[in-house]
């Protein structure tokens, strides 16, 4: 059902570009403040030791970062394809409108695709922690929607006693509401059921679907 269209690189292109940049950087700046210390206390570094500091410091340091990143992000998208391929999500399929872009605007995280649905014209999209087998999470987006002090508590209380989690501000300006959905057997019978629910929920407390 889940398959990424783009690959690590088509996605994260100019990041990998601008974190190689900003590490160079960085470790060289610390490599020169070492050698002022070093001269500061007349203990100059000799060619040997700047020159081991600059390749552990500005050229291993950074790839081992950028790999290990590089894997956990291609650990995730397995576990996305896995889960998405469970029976469950055949019921999903009829309001799915193609992949959603994770972390698109991110400084900090690599980009990732998931599944993303159109409920009543909310976007849902969903995705899968690599650390829990268990669970997957939907996030259904909204646009800005402001709620008078009464209103703010009753919508919390909603949300809890309907095992919903208020997502804060996305990247686009817009606000989240998160589901948590326990994995049982390998299959999610009617997985569609709480996030319709979910949505309504919403409806009925003011909230409209995101729009750029």
């Amino acid at each position: 059902m889940f398959q990424p269209s783009l690959t690590f690189f088509e996605l994260n292109f100019q990041k990998v570009m601008r974190f190689f940049k900003a590490s160079l950087v960085f470790f060289l700046s610390l490599l020169c403040l070492l050698i002022f210390i070093y001269q500061f206390f007349d203990q100059p570094l000799d060619i040997f030791t700047s020159g081991f500091i600059l390749f552990f410091f500005g050229i291993f340091s950074p790839i081992l970062i950028f790999v290990l990143s590089y894997l956990g992000w291609h650990r995730r998208k397995d576990k996305r394809i896995k889960v998405f391929s469970y029976q469950g999500f055949k019921s999903f399929q009829k309001y799915r409108v193609g992949n959603y872009l994770l972390n698109k605007d991110s400084n900090w995280y690599f980009t990732e695709e998931t599944l993303l649905f159109r409920i009543d014209s909310f976007d849902v999209f969903c995705w899968a922690e690599r650390e829990n087998n268990n669970k997957v999470y939907f996030s259904i987006e909204t646009d800005k929607t402001l709620l008078d002090k009464e209103e703010v508590d009753g919508f919390f209380d909603l949300l809890e006693e309907n095992d919903m989690e208020f997502g804060g501000l996305t990247d686009n300006g817009g606000t989240s509401v998160y589901k948590e959905i326990q994995i049982k057997d390998n299959t999610l019978q009617e997985l569609s059921k709480p996030i319709i629910k979910a949505v309504e929920i919403l409806k009925k407390v003011k909230f409209v679907p995101y729009e750029e």
